[in-house]
């Protein structure tokens, strides 16, 4: 058989392979076996496909599967780089289930860099073979499954807690089987022209698995597999639409809502995006970073950040929402989700400017962290009950005067009384900036449980004070609100269903930079603990009036319209009296 023959084991081809392509590397003059490479690589990540019952025939998949990846991509080999997606989704789901029966620390943390920006890549290339079906469906697939499946399992261990051991036993292993089912790796045999329409019907297929009446208990048919993305069209109504860079340029991918009840409706179509490769997005990333930290330690004022800000909405305009608005006219109309991908969910893509105007404001738009977070935020309706409003003026070393005039402001539009925690400051200067830094939350003090129990048990929470976003570390970013309240706090409490938490504070839509596909963030782990939705901002707040009356107005509007309707029309008006773009352009609106 050979130096690579198949009565080897799986593991023993592999590692020959790796040292094949190492030496390759190594020696870049020599002869090209690069061809040699991909065949063997091909057909050893072929002979796993079947034998997927384990987590070492999934982690030799899996590495032979990024061994594959990159020479198909220099070879512009579009499906063979979709079907090793799919491979790396099945192994990845293979992977987690396991670690979720016996946890291996630090699993992800070793995979996540690669398997979130293969995501986009992955997407990218599906397109290009004309499978967007694909595309979306393993982009879904990659950047929801980490933070999607721990909720998952938390909420149905918790559903099955104070039953009898036995029917306790009988949900977890039903759920463990559905997971299974729902992500045994895809094979293709057929022509390359009917390949979308095969992808479409293995996605319809997961989607009836889903028990969409819930009848196992809430949230137990979240194992949906690439299936979720249909979820999630069913229970908003609207389409899903996928952005993220590629190679040479970007792509949009959108899954018709109307798909779901017009079978003549094509399920999943994508467009390229000119200009929007993933090079541009990263320098356009870089550049907001830098100019939001020179305004954050005063090295530039206000208006230079506002100016930088202004041209960043005017390029997402042209380059992402113009070649989509042109391709999907009917979504000025209908409503949809964005789902980012990759380094395009640091972008602004809510306030983006085209015809002079923010699109929140002129579409019917929520940003989604993936179609699994969106399927977890519609899983209750609107929330009503208590409204919590705190400020914490105090905590950090810049004092915020005005975020108790929002707090006031904002309690009194619903007709309670404001918390305030720590003493009153005088009015400010108008240059002060919601974002503290690290030691201003290493006092060691952690938010009263008392007021925790508060945010968890209102239908609206809004809080006004200092944020902190922690690129490295998204579980440690966290709010100054009379101590530290984290994301790795918040991912052990369940919220109140279906209610609205509106973060008023620096950069708390922010994620973490080192995977930044998962969008482990604020908004992330706050749908999938049981809000409906989430407003929260990507980059520093100004402490102002201007801060104080777009908060106001988001909350009166609430009263005749729908969430990120409120939202936007607050933030049009804002822009329309004057405002500059670093006070309305960071906030987003998230979830159902």
């Amino acid at each position: 058989m050979g130096l690579f023959g198949r009565s080897k084991s799986l593991e023993d081809r592999y590692l020959e392979l790796r040292d094949l392509a190492k030496h390759m590397h190594a020696n870049p003059s020599g002869s090209n076996r690069w061809p040699e490479v991909q065949e063997l690589a091909w057909q050893l990540m072929k002979d796993c496909a079947p034998r997927m019952k384990d987590s070492l025939t999934a982690s030799v998949a899996l590495a032979t599967a990024k061994v594959l990846l990159g020479p198909d991509l220099g070879a512009r080999n579009w499906p063979r780089v979709v079907a090793t997606g799919w491979m790396m989704v099945a192994a990845i789901s293979k992977l987690d289930l396991e670690n979720v029966a016996r946890p291996r620390p630090g699993l992800f943390e070793a995979l996540a860099r690669d398997m979130y920006r293969n995501a986009e890549m992955i997407a990218y290339a599906a397109h290009h073979a004309g499978l967007p079906s694909a595309a979306g469906a393993v982009a879904e697939q990659l950047t929801s499954i980490r933070l999607g499946d721990r909720m998952l399992y938390r909420s149905v261990t918790a559903m099955a807690t104070g039953q009898p051991a036995s029917v306790h036993k009988q949900v977890i292993a039903t759920q463990r089987v559905q997971l299974s089912e729902a992500r045994n790796p895809l094979r293709f045999d057929g022509e390359l022209d009917t390949m979308d329409a095969w992808y479409s019907q293995q996605i319809l297929a997961d989607f009836q698995r889903i028990d969409h009446n819930r009848t196992g208990g809430a949230r137990i048919a979240l194992a949906g597999g690439t299936g979720m993305t249909l979820e999630a069209m069913r229970a908003t109504g609207r389409s899903l639409v996928y952005l993220g860079g590629g190679v040479d340029d970007g792509v949009a991918i959108r899954f018709d809502a109307a798909a779901l009840s017009d079978p003549q409706t094509r399920l999943a179509t994508s467009i390229t995006l000119p200009g929007a490769d993933i090079k541009t997005i990263e320098c356009k990333i870089s550049e907001l970073h830098a100019a939001a930290a020179g305004r954050r330690e005063r090295r530039i004022t206000g208006i230079v950040l506002s100016q930088h800000i202004e041209q960043l909405l005017e390029w997402l305009g042209q380059a992402v929402w113009q070649p989509l608005l042109d391709r999907w006219p009917d979504l000025r109309e209908k409503p949809f989700a964005v789902v980012a991908l990759g380094e395009a969910t640091q972008l602004p893509l809510y306030t983006a400017l085209i015809d002079d105007r923010p699109v929140c404001a002129t579409l019917d738009l929520t940003i989604a962290p993936s179609a699994r977070s969106l399927v977890l935020a519609a899983e209750h309706p609107v929330a009503s009950g208590a409204t919590l409003v705190a400020a914490d003026p105090s905590s950090g070393d810049d004092e915020l005067p005005y975020v108790v005039d929002e707090a006031k402001a904002v309690a009194d539009v619903h007709g309670v009384q404001p918390a305030i925690i720590g003493a009153v400051p005088s009015p400010g200067n108008e240059k002060r900036l919601r974002s503290a830094t690290r030691k201003d939350f290493d006092t060691g003090a952690q938010t009263t449980q008392e007021l925790v129990d508060r945010i968890r048990t209102s239908a609206i929470v809004h809080l006004a004070c200092h944020g902190m976003i922690n690129p490295a570390e998204p579980l440690e970013s966290a709010l100054l609100l009379g101590g530290t309240l984290s994301v790795g706090n918040l991912l052990t409490e369940d919220l109140q269903p279906g209610s609205l938490i509106v973060l008023s504070a620096c950069d708390l839509a922010g994620i973490g930079t080192q995977t930044p596909g998962e969008q482990l963030g604020f908004p992330a782990v706050l749908l999938a603990a049981g809000a409906r939705s989430v407003v929260a901002a990507l980059w520093p707040v100004p402490d102002t009036p201007r801060t104080v009356r777009l908060m106001t107005r988001f909350h009166e509007g609430l009263a005749t319209m729908t969430g990120t309707k409120a939202l936007g029309s607050a933030i049009e008006q804002a822009r329309e009296h004057g405002a500059p773009a670093t006070l309305w352009a960071p906030f987003t609106y998230f979830g159902a």
